[in-house]
């Protein structure tokens, strides 16, 4: 039996914004991207070509913002949308991993104790308290949650 394919063809408009940073460095940015009479998509980019404006028009005139600040290593730190702000921290040694993830409400999310060599944390611990712990071994993670008790686990989990 044959079936109907259907397809849709949108044309786009975009631009783009080439920021000259630290001399001879070039960062290509997009600025808007348009599918006309469906979704159009503006953005702000500050000096060292972090992203810190994201508009989504819903309407030609009208738009929802959602603004990105960012810390010394080019982290984002805040996002704060329309209606939520999400806050991230990360590690203080190689200042890279989230260690918690904290959204409007003060729910938050806590990844611990992480193994560098892959970027994953060995425990994360979510707002109720439960806990998901990572065994590790030479080729990466091998999944272990802890707060399952072994006859809930899947088959196949440790």
């Amino acid at each position: 039996m044959a079936q109907l394919i259907r397809t849709a063809i949108f044309r786009m408009k975009s631009s783009c914004n080439i920021l000259v940073i630290f001399g001879n460095h070039c960062v290509n940015r997009v600025s808007s991207v348009e599918i006309p009479g469906y979704k159009k998509r503006t953005t702000e980019v500050d000096n060292k070509g972090h992203y810190t404006v994201f508009r989504d028009y819903y309407d030609n005139t009208h738009s929802l913002a959602t603004r990105l600040q960012y810390d010394y290593y080019g982290n984002v730190t805040t996002m704060r949308g329309p209606n939520t702000t999400v806050h991230y921290s990360y590690d203080n040694y190689v200042h890279t991993y989230p260690t918690s993830i904290t959204d409007t409400f003060g729910v938050s999310s806590q990844m611990q104790d992480y193994d560098f060599r892959f970027g994953i944390p060995r425990t994360i611990v979510d707002q109720a308290g439960s806990r998901m712990e990572y065994t590790l071994d030479y080729n990466g993670p091998e999944n272990s949650d802890s707060s399952l008790k072994s006859d809930q686990r899947p088959k196949g989990m440790t």
